[in-house]
């Protein structure tokens, strides 16, 4: 399917150390109609991800290289004890040198949400802009830990919000 252009793959990228490792790529349909079909045409609980699949072609439109991010570290559970975990950022872009961390949500409820999506990003301690998508949001801002928030349709309509 990769070589009649029906899907395209994003590599998993290692944030520790910047390079792609050997973790299960995610793959994107470049038609979101084939991919409807795909799924039987049921949609109520595919939404999140036709969402992150619109993202992706977005961004690809846009002239971006895009990968997923992952991240393993060991925190501390309730009880105190180590373990081992592992957090992933939905796209890490790339172009000319600029890097932008984005995450997709179609819903964020309540602070629990908001926290377990903003989480993988704080963790990246670079100053590349970090936003956090949601279908639900309207507009644009920046949130007290400098991550973007935007809705679905103002990131999709003004590319410039990604620009710095």
């Amino acid at each position: 399917m990769e070589d009649a252009f029906l899907i395209e793959k994003a590599q998993a990228d290692s944030l520790k150390g910047r390079k792609v490792i050997g973790a299960p790529s995610k793959y994107y349909f470049n038609d979101l109609g084939i991919r409807f079909a795909a799924t039987e045409f049921k949609g109520d609980d595919q939404e999140p991800h036709y969402m992150e699949n619109i993202i992706y072609n977005e961004l690809i439109s846009r002239g971006y290289i895009v990968n997923t991010g992952r991240l393993s570290v060991n925190e501390r559970d309730t009880d105190g004890k180590q373990d081992f975990r592992q957090y992933e950022i939905d796209f890490v872009c790339e172009k000319g040198g600029e890097r932008i961390y984005i995450q997709s949500a179609m819903v964020i409820p309540g602070d629990e949400k908001m926290t377990q999506e903003k989480r993988p990003l704080l963790m990246v301690h670079d100053s590349f802009r970090k936003v956090l998508v949601s279908k639900y949001f309207s507009g644009a801002m920046f949130d007290n830990d400098g991550i973007l928030q935007v809705g679905l349709f103002d990131f999709l309509t003004k590319p410039e919000l990604l620009s710095k």
